[in-house]
């Protein structure tokens, strides 16, 4: 399982810690700095995007307007590293790693991510450990319109990559 960028504040203040100001990007959109895990995360507008159904690769209906409350969320995936200090801060959750899976090492100390893998997306929790650790730094996992508007934007874009 693969944990793609699934922290989710929905407004500053439920941060566990204050974030930190970083900018306004090249799109608008005002980034912060997530102390607690070193996560840069975005606030995504208010407003309607473009729903689409899933269907692959091609889109063959039409898309619908679907409104959507503004939202922060983590603009990259969670990566080893930043799971790794959650397990530290949190010893009991190591109950939500996948010990055959490659990224993470208990160590003497705690927890580390594996020499060369620290900045790779963690896929070595499960998904009750994805929302253990949304919830740790003060987040949650997005709902789906929420991810499809984050991904996909206001045009709803199947490929926006």
């Amino acid at each position: 399982m693969r944990v793609i960028a699934v922290l989710l504040c929905l407004a500053a203040g439920s941060f566990a810690e204050d974030p930190v100001f970083l900018r306004v990007n090249s799109h608008g959109a005002v980034e912060w700095y997530r102390v607690k895990d070193g996560a840069t995360v975005i606030r995504v507008a208010r407003g309607e995007y473009a729903r689409r159904p899933y269907e692959g690769k091609i889109a063959t209906r039409k898309p619908q307007p679907f409104f959507v409350e503004s939202f922060l969320i983590d603009r990259t995936e969670v990566t080893n590293a930043q799971y790794a200090r959650f397990l530290s801060a949190e010893p009991e959750a190591a109950r939500f790693v996948r010990p055959a899976v490659p990224g993470l090492e208990r160590t003497e100390k705690g927890w580390r991510a594996s020499p060369g893998l620290e900045a790779h997306p963690v896929t070595a929790c499960t998904g009750e450990g994805a929302v253990a650790f949304a919830k740790w730094v003060g987040g949650r996992i997005p709902t789906t319109p929420e991810w499809e508007k984050a991904a996909g934007g206001v045009e709803g874009r199947l490929w926006p990559w």
